[in-house]
């Protein structure tokens, strides 16, 4: 299942696994691993299997559903280069060439040497940590109309999601930006707290100009 197919939360589709009496479920997302800490735990607490994986884009709207075989990720014995064959390999070769070969962007092909070269590494770890407030260290401590300081986590078709130092990110939504706004990730920007989802653990945010 996928939270962009219009499930409402991870919890659920735990709940929907175990109604079913399902010995695992799986959660696949489009181009990403939304949920993912959250719903491993789910499914443990629940005693059913979690296995986590992605929906990749392909070119001419093609998709391809990537399942994780283990905890190790790149670290099992998948045929991946050791980090020096693919530094030896790049030096090697013109990064304009290969992107040409490949029919893509030369910084997504630096992207994908680099995330070879670093097994395991999340880009967005280099991210600036958010602007923590000392009264707002969990979701509770929120309320609407609070302005902060978070860190852009991740970008989506519909908006992105912004780190503002509590458990779960806030969604701040693409009908929330201002025409011809781009956001990208670690981009630290001021947030409104618009709405407030305790039971779905959901946060809204809209841009805030002069944020506390």
């Amino acid at each position: 299942m996928s939270l962009l197919d219009g499930v409402p939360s991870v919890r659920e589709i735990v709940a929907f696994a175990q109604a079913l009496s399902l010995p695992a479920a799986a959660l696949t997302d489009s181009n990403a691993l939304y949920g993912a800490m959250e719903f491993a735990s789910e499914c443990r607490q629940a005693g059913i299997a979690s296995i986590l994986g992605a929906e990749l884009t392909l070119a001419r709207g093609l998709a391809i559903v990537l399942l994780a075989q283990n905890m190790m990720g790149s670290e099992s014995k998948r045929g991946l280069p050791q980090p020096s064959e693919v530094q030896a390999f790049r030096q090697a070769n013109k990064l304009s060439d290969l992107a040409g070969a490949l029919n893509c962007g030369e910084p997504t092909l630096a992207d994908i040497f680099d995330q070879l070269a670093r097994p395991g590494r999340d880009p967005r770890d280099d991210a600036p940590p958010p602007l923590l407030r000392s009264d707002v260290l969990k979701l509770e401590d929120l309320k609407t109309g609070m302005r902060l300081k978070g860190t852009v986590r991740n970008v989506v078709d519909f908006g992105a999601f912004v780190d503002i130092g509590v458990k779960h990110d806030g969604l701040l939504h693409k009908s929330k930006l201002p025409r011809g706004t781009t956001l990208s990730v670690g981009d630290v920007i001021g947030v409104t707290v618009l709405a407030i989802d305790l039971e779905r653990e959901r946060i809204s945010l809209g841009l805030a100009e002069n944020p506390n």
